[in-house]
């Protein structure tokens, strides 16, 4: 099973086994949930990831969900983007800020946008050609706060400009 969002890959890897220890089903859920960059590089170090890519994709920002290292997941989109012929990715660690809901709440919201700015003053001194987050939450998160940078790219569908898909 390929989860496409981090957090669901969490629960179902981690959160679900903790609840239901005793079930085998869950556990067996549990060992056959990947993120879609952890699947692809695997596919990838076994030698069978397509690498015929038609289009370079520049420079990429790309940010690290929190709940992608939570789970020690590496950097898969990263490893697997940097393999496309003429592309640069820059790694951009830290919070984005968002928090669930935090980043939606009124009251929150200015502190929110603080935890991101780090991350977002790295972005927009890169000026990347694409920037984007595994995480949906974050990407959005960043792009209120970036202005001339465009709307962010989910990394599968830099993948899929990347193979001319």
């Amino acid at each position: 099973v390929v989860a496409p969002l981090p957090s669901c890959v969490l629960m179902f890897k981690q959160y679900l086994p903790l609840l239901f220890p005793e079930d085998p089903e869950v556990l067996a859920v549990s060992q056959r949930v990947f993120d879609p960059f952890e699947y692809l590089w695997w596919r990838h170090q076994s030698g069978l990831l397509r690498t015929d890519f038609a289009a370079s994709l520049g420079r990429v920002g790309y940010h690290q969900p929190c709940h992608l290292r939570a789970q020690g997941l590496g950097r898969g989109a990263r490893d697997v983007l940097a393999l496309v012929p003429g592309t640069q990715i820059e790694l951009h660690e830290g919070c984005s800020g968002h928090g669930e809901v935090y980043g939606l709440r009124r009251r929150t919201r200015e502190a929110s946008e603080a935890i991101a700015r780090p991350v977002v003053q790295k972005l927009q001194a890169s000026q990347p050609d694409h920037y984007g987050s595994d995480c949906p939450q974050a990407a959005r998160q960043f792009a209120a706060a970036l202005k001339g940078l465009g709307a962010p790219t989910h990394p599968l569908r830099l993948l899929r400009l990347a193979y001319g898909i």
